[in-house]
């Protein structure tokens, strides 16, 4: 097998290891490199907007980065440590088409949800499958709709009480989680204006 910088063979149940070859070294550093290079490019789009807040005085309390699946997936489950029964989150800029390992936990989290008695408003990009559409709808406390046409954004937004959520829709998939009041707020306005436009799924 190999990963990364080295590789191994398994014999008689023993694992050896050996170096990979220096070209597949200078490969795997400058696809990291590339990686970063691109989490710093979608972290900038950001730096106004906290700036922004900055200069009125209203500090960023805390700014989290979480990169991966799992990593969007620690992100979003902080919600049930930090909502209660009856209280809601917002979700919108929900991809049409997202990988089926992603539709399996979100089904799994709805179930939870529901358990927990939180609520929830959902605005997906136009073009989600209908049977995505109706699977949401069909749970408790939950209202899922499509984005207004003609508005669609390149990245999606979860907010509940002071925590905002940006998920990137980069390659490996990546979280930006903001815990301020303010900025919480304006997303959330954001999320209204959205809302108001939009009609319920039928």
């Amino acid at each position: 097998m190999q990963k990364g910088l080295v590789s191994y063979i398994i014999k008689d149940k023993t694992k050896y290891f050996q170096a990979n070859e220096p070209t597949k070294i200078k490969k795997f550093l400058k696809e990291k490199e590339e990686k970063i290079h691109e989490n710093v490019l979608e972290i900038d789009k950001l730096i106004p907007l906290m700036q922004e807040k900055r200069g009125t005085g209203k500090e960023v309390s805390t700014v989290q980065v979480y990169e991966g699946f799992q990593g969007i997936m620690s992100a979003h489950d902080h919600m049930f440590t930090r909502l209660k029964k009856g209280e809601e989150y917002f979700f919108y800029g929900i991809s049409a088409f997202q990988e089926e390992k992603y539709h399996s936990v979100w089904k799994k989290d709805h179930v939870k949800r529901v358990r927990f008695g939180i609520k929830c408003k959902l605005l997906f990009n136009q073009g989600t499958p209908k049977e995505v559409m109706k699977n949401r709808n069909n749970y408790k406390y939950c209202d899922t709709r499509y984005m207004p046409k003609g508005m669609e954004t390149p990245a999606w937004v979860m907010g509940y009480k002071d925590v905002t959520i940006i998920g990137l829709q980069s390659r490996n998939g990546m979280a930006i989680e903001i815990i301020n009041k303010e900025i919480a707020e304006s997303f959330r306005s954001y999320f209204e204006i959205l809302w108001n436009l939009s009609k319920p799924y039928q």
